[in-house]
């Protein structure tokens, strides 16, 4: 049985360093390496000053605190911090490790959280041997390997249902032969007409949830950011759904669940809805139609009369019966992957404080 050590970070480590500061204007979109910075990444840069395996602090700003391990070529700012083992020690474990200290309560107490990489260094923690080390991030990472694995397959999966969108409905590929006429949205095949994404589906403002009732339970609370804000025991709408979010920072996401939800602070069609993929597709390949619906400036918003008015192309039901029994598996597909990385990430998140304890031995 391997005995657990009490030890300064500094001492299991070949590097725990800042990184070095980098213009903005070297970052964009796409390039050839990430670039992380206090909140995670940033975008890419076309130069990286880091290339193995790390764990990576985020030492401030609003998720000061925040640990990830990354493994290649990469740039670090200075607002993040460059973990790496020595040759006595494991990183991927050390990154696991970190991430169960919440370093964020090390931040000080202003305006613009922050954390000392020196202080860090010098906090004591826990260890095993090299191959307990080991043993303990193979059985975390083969869990997040498969999470990672899910989310690759639902980007192509999501690609297909939007490059089959895209080709009926943008490109007009399967009706290439038909007639034309002008309309207010341009030249579109005569079988179709021009409209409002009203004519096709009702978006309906979602019912607020007070923090007193934001119980634990099965159902996401879905209130505008990428994940569950929350969890509650009842939903008020029924899967497939899709949600906006309606108002902050992530006003205009577009959002399909294959659960059931709870919709709090966005707007929502019912699942009810015939047009529910078609509508899905249309939203999310236009999120400039989104932005620039939003009204206010200090919290911007997005109102369902305002994504009722979104011009669109009107195809027949038939076509769209058509469109929607193709890309329905494909969706069905998605859900089930993210079903089981919450399962997967609901059992990764159960071990991690326990193997990082030694409560449960290998």
């Amino acid at each position: 049985m391997s005995e657990w050590k009490d030890v300064q970070l500094k001492t299991l480590c070949s590097r725990f360093s800042s990184g070095i500061n980098i213009n903005s204007s070297q970052i964009f979109q796409c390039g050839d390496y990430p670039v992380f910075g206090g909140n995670g990444k940033r975008g890419y840069c076309n130069i990286y000053n880091f290339e193995g395996e790390c764990s990576i602090i985020g030492r401030q700003g609003a998720f000061c605190g925040n640990v990830r391990f990354y493994k290649g070529k990469c740039y670090l700012t200075e607002h993040a911090i460059a973990c790496v083992a020595n040759q006595n020690n494991d990183t991927h474990f050390l990154s696991y490790l970190l991430s169960t200290l919440k370093l964020g309560r090390f931040s000080g107490q202003s305006a613009q959280p922050g954390l000392s990489a020196k202080f860090l260094s010098n906090l004591v923690v826990k260890v095993p041997d090299l191959f307990t080390q080991q043993e303990i991030a193979g059985i975390l990472s083969s869990l997040d390997a498969k999470i990672e694995t899910n989310n690759k397959l639902n980007e192509k999966l999501e690609e297909m249902a939007q490059a089959i969108f895209k080709s009926w409905f943008v490109d007009f590929e399967p009706f290439k032969d038909q007639p034309f006429h002008e309309t207010e949205i341009g030249y579109i095949p005569q079988i179709f007409e021009s409209g409002v994404l009203g004519d096709l589906c009702t978006f309906k403002r979602g019912k607020g949830l007070l923090s007193k009732d934001a119980i634990p339970g099965d159902v996401p609370v879905i209130a505008g950011g990428m994940k569950p804000a929350c969890y509650h025991n009842v939903a008020n709408t029924k899967a497939p759904v899709v949600t906006v979010s309606g108002s902050g920072a992530n006003a205009g996401y577009t959002q399909i669940h294959n659960v059931d939800v709870w919709a709090s602070d966005c707007s929502f069609i019912d699942s009810n809805c015939e047009n529910l993929y078609y509508a899905y597709c249309f939203l999310s390949r236009r999120p400039k139609l989104l932005k620039h619906s939003q009204t206010g400036a200090a919290q911007p918003h997005v109102k369902p009369a305002d994504i009722h008015r979104f011009q669109v192309v009107i195809p027949s039901k038939e076509i769209i019966n058509e469109f929607q029994q193709i890309v329905k598996p494909l969706f069905d597909r998605i859900g089930m992957n993210k079903i089981e990385n919450d399962r997967l990430a609901s059992l990764r998140d159960t071990l991690l404080p326990r193997l990082m304890s030694g409560e449960i031995k290998i």
